[in-house]
């Protein structure tokens, strides 16, 4: 049944249509109502969808802190998925999930927490997840933009959720091979998404992997060398304008199987 029908037999019935909510979060130093993520919720311009940004630090720790003492990247992604949750529990509302870099890693944990986590009761509440260079990529995404690989977190999601994602080439965060040189990215994120909480003191040999590729990729070979060169294209991650209209799509059709 298409939403023009349902709206119609809705007035002549006297029920109210419960509307779909499209819970956006956004990337790294980032307001809520920034990002692709947001483009994708103003795209949409539909009175079948109600947009909540969520408010979160959206911090890397020291790089380029929004605010003094802002959490590393890891703590602010635990606020972020923290205040989903809430977003989530204020409605009893289908919903469908978006986020844009960090906030797509968010997205992804809360993934997981509907799937066997402590949102399992609103499993079915949940339409589908559509991100944009997401560092908790899957193997099993559906995926758009051309790049390879998987997310540089290398969080393992369960399947039991839509889940579409764009990741386009030369974007480490969502792009990083199998093998040693997708181990030493992921070793340097783990490094970097830890600064600001005081946790990497305690992982030696973390610290060593880094250095070594950071300070001497010769004596970690041609991995350690193309690990650095990847870590250069982030510019790539900006570069998802042009699938805005296409994840508009997407999510109209995760609303209409509702």
């Amino acid at each position: 049944m298409s939403w023009d029908w349902a709206r119609l037999e809705a007035k002549f019935d006297g029920v109210e249509i419960q509307r779909v909510r499209f819970i956006t979060v956004a990337g790294t130093w980032s307001r809520p109502e920034w990002g692709f993520q947001a483009d994708v919720a103003r795209g949409l311009n539909d009175e079948r969808f109600e947009w909540v940004p969520v408010e979160y630090p959206a911090s890397f720790g020291p790089i380029n802190p929004p605010f003094p003492g802002a959490p590393s990247y890891q703590d602010s992604v635990q606020v972020g998925v923290e205040a989903t949750i809430r977003a989530i529990e204020k409605s009893s509302a289908p919903f469908i999930l978006s986020g844009y870099s960090q906030g797509a890693e968010v997205a992804g944990r809360v993934c997981i927490e509907l799937i066997e986590g402590v949102l399992r009761h609103r499993r079915a509440d949940c339409l589908g997840s559509v991100t944009f260079g997401d560092p908790a990529r899957q193997a099993t995404d559906e995926s758009y933009g051309g790049g390879t690989g998987t997310g540089i977190s290398k969080l393992e999601i369960p399947r039991g959720i839509k889940r579409v994602t764009y990741a386009v080439k030369g974007d480490m965060y969502c792009t990083i091979p199998e093998g040693m040189t997708g181990d030493q990215m992921h070793a340097v994120y783990l490094a970097l998404t830890r600064m600001g909480d005081g946790k990497i003191n305690g992982h030696t040999a973390l610290l060593q992997e880094v250095l070594k590729i950071l300070n001497n990729p010769l004596a970690g070979g041609i991995a350690a060398i193309d690990a650095i060169i990847r870590a250069l294209q982030v510019a790539q991650h900006g570069a998802y304008g042009p699938w805005v209209p296409h994840a508009i799509e997407q999510v109209a059709r995760m609303a209409a199987h509702n």
